[in-house]
């Protein structure tokens, strides 16, 4: 089942749309095998910082 997922960034001015468009269920497959890697590394709460590396 294919998604869509929407990201906005709003200010007062103006604001900033991502948007993502899955075709298939293999990307999430691959996201959960990545977290699940991360996550065997690290301990306690993770944000999205653990995550990006930027």
């Amino acid at each position: 089942m294919p998604g869509i997922h929407t990201i906005k960034y709003e200010s007062a001015v103006d604001y900033i749309e991502i948007t993502h468009s899955a075709k298939s269920r293999k990307g999430f497959a691959l996201g959960a095998v990545l977290a699940a890697e991360l996550t065997q590394k690290k301990s306690g709460f993770l944000s999205m910082d653990d995550l990006l590396d930027f």
